[in-house]
């Protein structure tokens, strides 16, 4: 038997941007004699028992495959994964006429500051973070690894100084250039600097650090193997951080999934188990996840240490490419239209950014992980329990989402900030969509205030259907405008009528 790139097959060393193992093969012992004849010990000793074999033929997989001794080796297929954009829109450029909140791109960023939104009224469907930015806008005593395509490289004023730390599973020893734009869009709904008079803010404007693990190619996929390096890599880095600062915490930001693999759930297992919090994306596949599991969000050994991530668009709806599932899938998050940065270009000796808006869980998973962040700054003496249970009961419960995501709702920046530093939750009430947070993190609306705010939905609606019927019988071409706001006093009534009877 002959087995082909001899030298390729160990994780870490060797491995290059075209190599792709066909199986993964794992030893139950650390004395197994096969394994040692065509391995090599990794440098990270927790995944010392794992080889990633590649073959010529078909016929050469199985005849290596049958020659394995199951008292000693398992084996299972290298799975393919792939980031979790589901579109690409239109690029936004920089050069916008005014400045909002020192960040010029900042009024485009509907998810995290909505124009319309007024704490008086119900309208606000972003997390809330100009809010939760008076309490913290993060620390670095917190690391963010995220787990992705790599990152721009270079002179983008909006990330510089964030990452402190950096690994290509596919060019061992390089910088994770990013040959996708993926990873830096996501990077940058995370922590794009805020204040800063220049581009957009992240979910964390102030101080984090990120960690860079690069698994995903050019074409937004990577398999279990270069899966699996990231994972170790991130467990190694994070470790050694702790020799020297025991009181720092992780989180981990996964925007990809796909299928099922049990070696790569033990390994995030073991990042769960050092205390990292992992936050996972429920995939664009459209699906109930209770039914059709994807993964890493159905992993079970990830519970107590992770969070799973649906994704709404700008009418606090569930999109309709995100996935769902009321027992598999804990929370929502802003997933459509989410403008990031991706890798600019060079003119002449000047870098020139650019940004574009995606679509995707790949985008709602960072808005979890930023606030996951804010939670912990604002309060790193929490547990990841702790973590979990105030996003999921800190959320804007939305109509209908009890049957879609654990939590029932969409995430709450300032809500979640508040319940970490021990205030007031009720303080973050924007209406409606607020009134229940998860099932004790909101105020109840008094029965005379819903009773009154329902009289003036009705005399909305009856005064907007009159207007209608008017401009109908004139055929004045304004028509729709009203219809439409007719509609939405109809939501807004049956919205009212709902929380009532939460």
């Amino acid at each position: 038997m002959r087995v082909i790139f001899a030298s390729l097959l160990i994780f870490g060393f060797f491995q290059t941007e075209g190599f792709s193992a066909d199986i993964l093969v794992r030893r139950k012992s650390a004395s197994s004699i096969q394994m040692r004849q065509y391995g090599q010990r990794r440098v990270q000793e927790n995944t010392d028992k794992i080889t990633a074999v590649k073959f010529s033929s078909e016929e050469e997989k199985q005849n290596y495959i049958q020659n394995l001794d199951p008292s000693e080796t398992e084996w299972e297929e290298n799975i393919t994964y792939s980031g979790s954009d589901y579109s690409l829109n239109a690029q936004v450029q920089a050069e916008v006429a005014s400045e909002v909140e020192k960040d010029p791109l900042l009024a485009n960023q509907w998810s995290l500051f909505s124009s319309t939104t007024d704490p008086n009224k119900f309208s606000g469907v972003d997390i809330d973070a100009i809010r939760a930015w008076n309490i913290t806008t993060g620390s670095d005593n917190t690391i963010v690894y995220i787990m992705d395509s790599g990152i721009v490289q270079g002179a983008e004023p909006d990330l510089q100084g964030r990452v402190t730390s950096y690994f290509d599973a596919l060019n061992p020893g390089q910088f994770p250039v990013d040959q996708n734009s993926h990873g830096t869009h996501v990077a940058s709904i995370v922590s794009a600097i805020g204040d800063n008079k220049y581009g957009i803010k992240g979910v964390v404007p102030g101080k984090i650090q990120l960690g860079i693990a690069r698994f995903l190619n050019a074409s937004n996929q990577g398999n279990t193997d270069s899966a699996i390096q990231g994972i170790d890599w991130i467990l190694s880095d994070y470790q050694s951080r702790l020799i020297n600062n025991p009181s720092l915490l992780c989180i981990v930001s996964n925007s990809w999934d796909g299928g099922y693999s049990s070696f790569l759930e033990d390994e995030m297992a073991k990042l769960k188990n050092a205390g990292c919090f992992l936050v996972l994306s429920a995939g664009n596949n459209g699906r109930n996840n209770d039914q059709v599991p994807d993964y890493p969000c159905n992993f079970a050994k990830l519970k107590g240490g992770s969070i799973c991530v649906a994704a709404t668009d700008a009418n606090d709806k569930r999109a309709s490419f995100s996935s769902y599932g009321p027992k598999s899938v804990d929370i929502y998050a802003p997933g459509t239209q989410i403008l990031g940065i991706v890798p600019g270009i060079m003119q002449g000796s000047q870098y020139v950014s650019r940004y574009e808006q995606k679509d995707g869980t790949s985008q709602a998973v960072p808005h979890i992980a930023g606030v996951a962040d804010l939670i912990w700054s604002a309060n790193p003496k929490l547990t990841q329990s702790d973590v979990y249970n105030i996003l999921v009961k800190s959320v804007d419960r939305l109509p209908g989402a009890d049957s879609e995501v654990a939590s029932g709702g969409r995430v709450n920046a300032y809500r979640a900030v508040l319940m970490a530093t021990g205030q007031d939750p009720s303080l973050a009430d924007r209406g409606l969509n607020s009134q229940a947070a998860g099932g004790g993190g909101g105020c109840d609306l008094s029965h005379s205030k819903q009773n009154a705010t329902s009289s003036n939905w009705f005399v909305e609606i009856g005064l907007s259907l009159l207007l209608l019927f008017w401009l109908r019988r004139n055929a004045i071409a304004a028509f729709q405008l009203r219809a439409d706001k007719a509609l939405r006093a109809r939501d807004r009534l049956q919205n009212d009528v709902d929380a009532k009877n939460l």
